[in-house]
């Protein structure tokens, strides 16, 4: 009888790009998507979609009194979600747009990192008017994107590589910063509490239609923020990398304990003068008596 071992079953996901979502990141998305709320004045939250939803994490620490929406391509996923939520759940590929022309005010996500796929293909199914990588991030970006109300907020989980790598998907970034759809990029530390499957790095990635001005909030796992110009972005060849934009304060800290250091030096080599003089001093009194 062949058996499948957790961890193996852990690596097969991870090659899908599956990644459990534990309860604490689930908690940590939440508050900030209701930060995020309270800061736009966008009101109590009534309706919520995942649209990569797996088991239903991210949504189950909703209040019950949002209605809830939620695919997956896992049919046993699907049905653990179904039996576990109160809510409307599809096993649907997001690419295929299994809601139809419903659109959503809040949309939470933790979707499937660098799956590979035809990407030609999924550009056509979903209209885009940029063509995705065959590194499929940017097309569940688009995916959840597509499904937001003008007046919409976004929270969507991701991988680093999206910020930073070229072709295809830095042409997606300039789509993103052109049209004015991103509000924020933040580090998620890889933190064991958030992560019981991996230890990589991640991001969040905030999306709003309706922004009044052109500036990306860039906010490194230290908690330092930065507001940044679209234009200086533009500038640094459309990178969203967050520590483009911001220098750690560790940086400045260490500069400030070498400082430090060379004045403890200096300090010391003082003292140790004054104190070589002294004894000369005394030496000569008692060749005097």
């Amino acid at each position: 009888m062949l058996t499948v071992s957790a961890k193996q079953l852990k690596k097969e996901n991870q090659k899908k790009g599956i990644f459990h979502t534990n309860e604490k990141l689930a908690l940590y998305l939440k508050t900030r998507m209701l930060d995020y709320v309270y800061e736009f004045k966008y009101g109590k939250i009534t309706e919520i979609a995942d649209l990569c939803c797996g088991v239903g994490s991210l949504l189950k620490v909703f209040n019950d009194d949002a209605v809830k929406y939620g695919c997956d391509i896992e049919a046993s996923f699907i049905k653990e979600a179904d039996k576990n939520i109160k809510g409307t759940f599809k096993c649907d590929s997001i690419f295929n747009e299994p809601f139809g022309n419903k659109r959503f005010k809040y949309i939470t996500g933790n979707y499937p990192f660098s799956t590979r796929g035809d990407g030609k293909a999924v550009t056509q199914q979903l209209s885009s008017p940029v063509e995705f990588s065959n590194r499929l991030d940017s097309a569940f970006i688009y995916a959840n994107l597509k499904a937001l109300t003008e007046d919409g907020l976004c929270l969507l989980l991701g991988f680093p590589g999206i910020l930073y790598r070229s072709g295809k998907e830095k042409v997606f970034r300039k789509y993103l910063i052109d049209n004015n759809y991103l509000e924020a990029i933040e580090e998620i530390p890889a933190d064991k509490e958030f992560f019981d499957d991996t230890v990589i790095q991640t991001v969040l990635m905030v999306l709003r239609k309706n922004k009044t001005d052109d500036k990306i909030t860039f906010i490194n796992q230290h908690v330092e923020k930065r507001a940044v110009s679209k234009k200086e972005i533009i500038e640094n060849d459309y990178s969203l990398t967050v520590n483009s934009y911001i220098e750690h304060l560790t940086k400045k800290e260490e500069i400030d304990i070498q400082a430090n250091t060379y004045t403890l030096i200096a300090s010391s080599i003082h003292n140790i003068v004054l104190n070589t003089e002294f004894i000369i001093c005394i030496d000569e009194c008692i060749d005097y008596l």
